[in-house]
């Protein structure tokens, strides 16, 4: 459906190394509500977005480390396979009916509670 790519996973069997930094993309207007539910499920990801990439190719940085355990990756990729099968049902119309994610709604109602606009000021 293109919710998602893993550009480094084009070809890695031929790459002289592996990057501990992977770039994730989904569709612009859903990068931030990805960063959202990453962020919300315990994982510090970096939403990278225009000017620092050109427009249509945000992503959010996942620096893996040798510390992180089989377990945590295992975690992280059960919370990005939520997040997709939110988004599928919201694109098909199959869930509950919301038009926004659950975890963007969360942060959407802390943001108005808090006083906080798009850009984190009050």
């Amino acid at each position: 459906m293109g919710l998602l790519t893993v550009p480094l996973i084009e070809d890695y069997e031929q790459r002289p190394f592996l990057a501990a930094v992977v770039p994730i993309r989904t569709r612009e207007q859903y990068h931030y509500w990805f960063y959202f539910h990453v962020v919300c499920s315990g994982f510090s990801v970096l939403p990278v977005g225009y000017p620092t990439v050109a427009r249509g190719k945000s992503r959010l940085r996942v620096t893996l480390h040798a510390k992180n355990t089989e377990k945590e990756l295992e975690r992280l990729v059960d919370t990005i396979y939520e997040w997709v099968e939110e988004m599928i049902d919201i694109e098909e119309g199959s869930g509950p009916g919301d038009k926004v994610p659950r975890t963007a709604r969360q942060v959407y109602a802390w943001m108005k509670r808090e006083g906080v606009d798009g850009f984190g000021l009050v």
